[in-house]
């Protein structure tokens, strides 16, 4: 729930307050996507002003675990973990135009430039500077992604949604990929991954049979992409 309250099991058990300090956390300061921690069962959000949090639902409460990961400017935040690396969560920073890294075994977790605009740039990134390009982590760009997910062999699969396309990034390699569509075209067709177009994907997700299911956001409709012959329909 990006605006209201979070939706667990139990809500009225939830430390709302998060140790005596409002945090706005119920209005403007909003959450848009959870994440579950496969080694803990821990829920991870962060904050639309940069705060980490943590709900654990067998203590019914949230936790801030850090107070500004240290984006330049307000953002939608899409997290993951990559299930080859434990305690990593992984941010697509939509208005930075970037993915950031974030180790959880650090006493103090900071968001650390991983792949897009931030890993060369320093000072303010602005919402004009977005791009697109494939190659290394530092040479990649990105144009307002949105949610990101992973397969079991670790591959980071990104609705970058300005782009219309679907980039991974090798997480052993380091190299950005553009995985189905092409980066700043547009539209609706199906076919191979390379014949095929997206409009604005926000959503993007594996189901248990290891197919790629994306939320085509201007399309109005739900695709998937088959991993084993790469076909979309």
């Amino acid at each position: 729930d990006n605006s209201n309250t979070f939706i667990l099991k139990e809500p009225a058990l939830i430390d709302y307050t998060l140790g005596g300090n409002d945090y706005d956390i119920n209005s403007s300061n909003w959450k848009f996507c959870f994440s579950i921690n496969p080694i803990n069962n821990r829920i991870y959000s962060v904050m639309y002003h940069h705060q980490l949090l943590m709900i654990d639902p067998n203590a019914a409460e949230v936790k801030q675990i850090v107070s500004d990961l240290g984006f330049d400017t307000g953002s939608d935040v899409y997290t993951a973990f990559n299930p080859k690396e434990q305690n990593i969560l992984y941010l697509s920073v939509t208005n930075n135009h970037s993915i950031y890294r974030v180790d959880l075994n650090q006493p103090s977790p900071v968001a650390i430039p991983y792949a897009g605009l931030a890993c060369k740039k320093t000072g303010i990134q602005t919402a004009s500077e977005f791009a697109y390009a494939d190659g290394t982590l530092t040479q990649s760009r990105f144009s307002y992604p949105r949610q990101i997910t992973f397969d079991k062999e670790g591959i980071m699969y990104i609705a970058d949604c300005v782009n219309h396309c679907i980039r991974s990034i090798d997480t052993k390699t380091g190299i950005v990929s553009t995985f189905a569509g092409k980066g700043g075209e547009k539209g609706y067709v199906n076919g191979s991954a390379s014949e095929a177009r997206f409009s604005y994907p926000m959503g993007i997700a594996i189901g248990g049979d290891g197919a790629i299911y994306v939320a085509d956001t201007r399309n109005s409709s739900i695709r998937k992409i088959y991993t084993s012959n790469s076909q979309s329909q």
